[in-house]
């Protein structure tokens, strides 16, 4: 699934080239404030230096290809993500059981189940809903920011039990080696079980909101990398979709949600 990595690779390729044209404006937003930026390609380097009213550094190529790698892993598009369900890291986070269930006349079959992580209800498997927690429609940029707290590219961390995992997962992945965190993604390592509907957010201190929803600096040179390549709103699908953003919620539970669920109202 890499989305993000080969269209950052193809947009890399026509700047290292000469060929690609920059639009004069970035982005303004909510999570980075970017006016007019100038991006410059080192192609003898492989690094891409970026210099913006706001933000300015320099991140080697690897690296932004390293990051990009980690957001392709969490990411699925608006025709995949009910597949989650039948992904082993979702099923970590939110685990199916086999239970006998009742059915009329006191009849009971065996089925695969799982709980709904907002009222704790458990059904069938098949009935329970994949819900975005940013809503798909106006909360993507705040899916995007959750993503990037869980690789550290915010001033805050996550807080929520599923993103404070994947932090950790990484981190803890990190320590062994570079390419550790794939193993997140394929066995599992790392990742220290299922996420209950019991389990609650820790109260953060004021604040700290606010620095959750802002880039640090590598984070902000990644995301206007991004924005300047043209790859804003494929991001914004990528991650929206992903498996920090959805979660198996009952029909009752997810139909009682509104779409303006987000942090930061529109302005």
């Amino acid at each position: 699934m890499a989305y993000l990595e080969s269209a950052f690779k193809a947009k890399w390729a026509l700047a290292a080239s000469g060929s690609f044209n920059s639009p004069s404006t970035i982005s303004r937003g909510r999570v980075v404030s970017i006016d007019q930026g100038v991006l410059t390609i080192n192609k003898a380097k492989s690094e891409i230096t970026l210099a913006t009213p706001t933000v300015e550094g320099m991140l080697p190529l690897d690296i932004a290809i390293g990051y990009i790698q980690k957001l392709d892993a969490m990411s699925r598009k608006s025709t995949t993500y009910a597949d989650l369900k039948n992904y082993s890291t979702f099923n970590t986070f939110y685990p199916r059981e086999m239970k006998n269930l009742l059915y009329f006349n006191n009849e009971t079959k065996n089925e695969v189940t799982r709980t709904c992580t907002n009222c704790g209800v458990v059904l069938p498997d098949r009935l329970l809903q994949m819900d975005h927690q940013r809503p798909k429609i106006g909360g993507q940029i705040e899916a995007v920011a959750k993503v990037m707290r869980i690789l550290q590219l915010t001033v805050e961390g996550p807080r929520g039990p599923k993103c404070t995992q994947l932090y950790n997962a990484f981190e803890e992945a990190d320590r062994h080696s570079s390419n550790a965190w794939i193993r997140i993604f394929t066995d599992q390592s790392f990742l220290t079980g299922a996420i209950r509907p019991t389990q609650m957010r820790v109260t953060s201190p004021p604040g700290n909101m606010d620095g959750r929803y802002t880039l640090n600096n590598p984070g902000s040179i990644l995301y206007a990398i991004l924005l300047h390549f043209g790859m804003g709103d494929l991001l914004n699908i990528c991650l929206v979709n992903g498996i920090a953003n959805i979660r198996p919620l009952c029909s009752a539970c997810n139909g009682g949600r509104s779409n303006k669920d987000r942090k930061y109202p529109p302005v």
